[in-house]
């Protein structure tokens, strides 16, 4: 039997990250259906304003991961490892996007890929520790095959969209908002690619 302060700890990271999501969901779904546009963005409680299809993403990839994946861990390990997770592939994509930016887009200096580059490795750090003691890690050969595949594909869709000449306009004020659907496609299947490398 576990010990009491076991079992809050565990009812603690269950439910705090799972409040915080729904409220985020609720949130955004009420921006979406009231704006008319997923693409958008909402300000969400305890952040600032956050694309509504990376909340819509990174809320489901981790519904996804506590509720299918690891079921053999404690709590509260399982939704600090489910973290790490996705603050990974978050990390991936800024660093992705970062490389991008400098070569095609606006962005001047290569600080902002390498500390992205940094942070990579941190949660990689992280993710072999906890993989090393609770064994948290599995590669799908054929998911994690194809999900790459999508993810190069949906990189180059991305340049050829013309996204950072028009970010490099619209950080300037002369242009819209650029974010379209190639955008959502790479940040889609950049964050699920992650899912191959989970046990379940």
């Amino acid at each position: 039997m576990k010990p009491k302060s076991f079992v809050f700890l565990d009812l603690a990271f269950f439910y705090i990250p799972l409040i915080l999501i729904i409220v985020w969901l609720g949130q955004t779904f009420s921006t979406i259906f009231s704006t008319q546009n997923l693409l958008g963005s909402t300000p969400l409680f305890l952040f600032g304003h956050i694309h509504n299809l990376t909340t819509i993403t990174i809320s489901f990839t981790y519904l996804f991961l506590l509720f299918f994946t690891n079921s053999f861990l404690p709590t509260y390990i399982k939704t600090v490892s489910n973290i790490t997770l996705i603050a990974f592939s978050i990390a991936v994509r800024a660093f992705i996007w970062s490389i991008l930016n400098l070569y095609i887009g606006s962005q001047t200096g290569i600080v902002t890929p390498i500390f992205n580059f940094i942070v990579i490795e941190i949660f990689l750090i992280i993710l072999y520790y906890f993989h090393k003691k609770y064994t948290i890690l599995q590669i799908h050969k054929k998911f994690l095959l194809i999900t790459t595949i999508v993810s190069i594909l949906s990189i180059y869709f991305f340049i050829t969209s013309n996204f950072f000449h028009s970010w490099a306009l619209y950080e300037k004020g002369l242009s819209p908002d650029p974010h379209n659907w190639q955008w959502a496609f790479q940040q889609l299947s950049l964050t699920l690619m992650w899912l191959g490398i989970v046990k379940r």
